[in-house]
């Protein structure tokens, strides 16, 4: 059985916090389209940024000019800013803007949004960087109402430049050209995103995803020639990977797939349904296909594996898809399932074969004994650990 690591995330803290905000008052009055009362951060009254809160223990102190259009966030860490917005539920919506600059701690700053539940994460990986970065996060409203937050997760010395932050009502499945959606069609034989092709295109972009990360070992494990030629096969896969770091670094830097890239090829196993599921929801959310990592725990209630659900806008259903095994689940009405049917399955002992579709996707490793008895209990990954609707 192979452990999962305990998110960050999962903790939250409550020390005192201090936020100060710097920035400039020239064009006050310019303002994106947007949902979002001063997305701007171009509107004060007084020492208060008009439309935000501030955390319930923060301060917020203007006293330096930063430019007309972003702002500067100081903080002690675990500190945010936070602006409510009236949505529709069950619509389908976008958040985003672009942290300019960054000093902190890795997998620190960002944007999530909490409603009844927390909606989504866009949380950076990178300890510090100069240039624009957008964070974005799709998500479906589940009451009438969101909390839009924007600042920092973790405790300490940290300073980011926010600007340009909005929001809009969007399509479940309608996503724009760029450069890595390009990128990926040249390789991967999509079709449209309609109700007869969205699961298989699902499958389509996961099984990249798992020809990215494991082929390389697939290829090392199966070997049967000598162990010199063994190892320069998998430095010649090194190679590769390299090129295909360096390609992902350029298109969707501070994603979880471009730093698994980043890891030596047999490092890639270790908790390899971790780096496959999380991969998989950056890749699809860029074909703006929402996903949400599940997590599943044993008899001990210990976290041993992950793996990911995508919503199917045409079922009104989540979906489980389990890059690790290449396995979906269904019901007796042969009906792929999400998690919580899934419980429902584990928890009333009557998970069988039946209920195990294989897919088109190469697994890391199977064992039905495994599935069957080693799952007690799944659930929702929690925090920044689920992620939910980046794209």
């Amino acid at each position: 059985m192979h452990n999962i690591y305990t998110p960050w995330c999962y903790r939250f803290f409550k020390n005192h916090l201090i936020l100060l905000v710097f920035m400039g008052l020239i064009g006050c009055n310019s303002e994106p389209s947007s949902s979002f009362i001063n997305g701007s951060f171009s509107q004060w009254e007084g020492d208060e940024l008009i439309g935000w809160t501030n955390s319930i223990f923060s301060t917020t102190v203007k006293n330096s000019y930063l430019n007309d259009t972003s702002v500067l966030f100081k903080s002690a860490g675990n500190s945010k800013i936070t602006q409510r917005v009236s949505v529709i539920p069950n619509k389908t919506y976008v958040v985003e803007g672009y942290i300019e600059k960054y000093e902190g701690a890795k997998w620190n700053v960002g944007l999530w949004i909490e409603g009844k539940e927390n909606l989504g994460y866009h949380v950076l990986e990178s300890k510090s960087y100069q240039n624009p970065t957008l964070v974005k996060v799709k998500f479906k409203a589940d009451q009438n109402f969101v909390d839009i937050n924007l600042g920092f997760k973790k405790y300490g010395i940290y300073e980011a430049v926010f600007n340009d932050f909005s929001m809009r009502e969007s399509r479940d499945y309608i996503y724009q050209e760029s450069d890595i959606v390009n990128f990926i069609k040249r390789t991967v034989k999509l079709n449209s995103f309609d109700s007869l092709h969205l699961h298989e295109n699902v499958v389509l972009l996961t099984k990249y995803v798992n020809s990215l990360l494991i082929t390389p070992l697939v290829d090392y494990y199966n070997f049967e020639g000598k162990d010199l030629d063994r190892e320069n096969l998998i430095q010649e896969n090194q190679i590769i990977r390299d090129s295909l770091k360096y390609a992902f670094n350029q298109l969707m830097p501070s994603s979880f797939l471009q730093s698994y890239l980043e890891l030596p090829i047999k490092e890639t196993s270790n908790a390899y349904c971790v780096k496959a599921s999380e991969s998989a929801h950056d890749i699809l959310g860029v074909f703006g296909v929402m996903t949400r990592q599940i997590h599943f725990y044993n008899i001990e209630d210990i976290a041993v594996h992950q793996c990911f659900e995508y919503w199917n806008p045409y079922l009104q259903k989540w979906i489980i898809i389990d890059p690790f095994y290449g396995i979906s689940y269904v019901n007796a009405s042969n009906e792929l399932i999400g998690f919580e049917e899934l419980n429902e399955l584990i928890n009333e002992r009557q998970l069988t074969k039946k209920n195990i579709v294989h897919l088109d996707i190469e697994p890391f490793y199977f064992n039905y004994d495994e599935l069957k008895s080693a799952w007690h209990r799944v659930k929702l990954g929690r925090a920044g650990s689920e992620r939910l609707t980046m794209f």
